[in-house]
């Protein structure tokens, strides 16, 4: 999974990673998200509640850094 973006918060990625993870595994989406193609976008609407837990930081690593030039 490659994540971009202008900031993250602490452990964000962690937890975007896990409520991907779980939201994809047949039979593990948090109830009344169904699963869909859409279904982590709404998860993270609903508030941190509706999140999984941030992900182990072990298999993760950081790309790197890009900059705008403005």
């Amino acid at each position: 999974m490659e994540l971009v973006g202008s900031r993250f918060l602490r452990r964000m990625v962690r937890v975007l990673v896990a409520t991907a993870l779980r939201e994809a595994t047949p039979g593990g989406g948090a109830a009344g998200f169904g699963g869909g193609a859409d279904a982590l976008l709404r998860c993270l609407e609903a508030g941190r509640e509706a999140t999984a837990m941030a992900a182990p930081a072990a298999g993760l690593c950081f790309a790197g850094a890009g900059y705008d030039d403005e």
